[in-house]
């Protein structure tokens, strides 16, 4: 658990509010090296190939590091 400080702030790079709240409700926290990647959801209309392919990556490097489900704001 991160001190009361740590909480104050969100971190651009390293976002945590988000595995705060989840961590609380008994879920466990898989670190993936895609976890903050861009999922493309703004060229959905535009570019839905683009979009896809983002998704896609997302979710099978999520898959290998073991998540289970994944969680979005």
């Amino acid at each position: 658990m991160r001190s009361a400080s740590e909480h104050d702030s969100e971190s651009t790079t390293e976002p945590h509010f988000m595995d705060d709240i989840l961590a609380a409700a008994g879920a466990e926290i898989v670190s993936f090296p895609l976890k903050t990647a861009c999922c493309g959801g703004a060229h959905t209309l535009s570019d839905s190939d683009t979009s896809t392919k983002l998704v896609l990556n997302i979710l099978k490097a999520a898959e290998l590091a073991g998540a289970d489900v994944i969680a979005t704001e």
